[in-house]
């Protein structure tokens, strides 16, 4: 599946963000400093923003197109977005929110799966607001997957995770990847994160694509 980002422009306080580029692996990082528009890139391939100018297109449908007046809603996009904001409904209890969405059983299934996967099995009927931050982004990140989307946006998912679980997590999404074969997006800032994540990377600084090609190259 290819991505493109064809002439978007978005106006950001600090630097417009300029985004041409193709991107075909089915494992891609965006990576660069804080503030350097990752997230913002996510929140237009999502349908969370709107592009000034430009056209975005997953595979052979186009998402956004500016001048053609083309605009497919979030929820209509098939993506599972985990967004760096620990997005959880918290009224809801764990095993509610990584479910949510879900309505067949096999779903159902996987979405229990993924709850003892992400070390939240203790905590299945605990209500999502009463969860530290890391717990949240782990149940962020759990129904993202548990929706089985077409694409997989996970933004800077393990912070105020530990290592030890956050290594098991690497782990368990890089099998999924290859199982699934469904491709994913990892925003971080950390190398070692790309590396074992991604096989593709796009370095952004300030609003712009600095660099593009095989992770093992642009990051060693």
């Amino acid at each position: 599946m290819t991505i493109r980002f064809e002439g978007v422009r978005l106006p950001l306080p600090h630097f417009d963000l300029e985004l041409d580029f193709a991107a075909t692996s089915a494992r891609l990082a965006l990576f660069g400093p804080s503030g350097a528009g990752k997230t913002s890139l996510l929140e237009l391939l999502t349908g969370m923003r709107h592009a000034e100018q430009g056209r975005i297109v997953i595979g052979d449908r186009v998402l956004c197109d500016v001048a053609g007046g083309v605009f497919v809603a979030p929820s209509d996009r098939a993506i599972g977005y985990a967004p760096q904001d620990d997005c959880v409904f918290p009224h809801l209890m764990v095993e509610a929110n990584v479910a949510y969405g879900v309505h067949d059983q096999g779903g159902r299934a996987k979405a229990a799966t993924l709850i003892d996967a992400f070390g939240l099995g203790p905590m299945r009927r605990t209500r999502a607001g009463r969860l530290s931050g890391g717990e949240k982004r782990r149940v962020a990140i759990a129904r993202a997957l548990a929706a089985s989307p077409r694409l997989i946006v996970l933004d800077e998912p393990f912070a105020g995770i530990d290592l030890p679980l956050k290594e098991k997590l690497i782990d368990f999404l890089r099998e999924q990847q290859r199982e699934t074969g469904v491709p994913m997006i990892v925003v971080t800032h950390e190398r070692a994160e790309a590396l074992a994540l991604a096989d593709e990377v796009i370095v952004l600084e300030r609003g712009k694509v600095v660099g593009q090609g095989g992770v093992g190259e642009l990051l060693r």
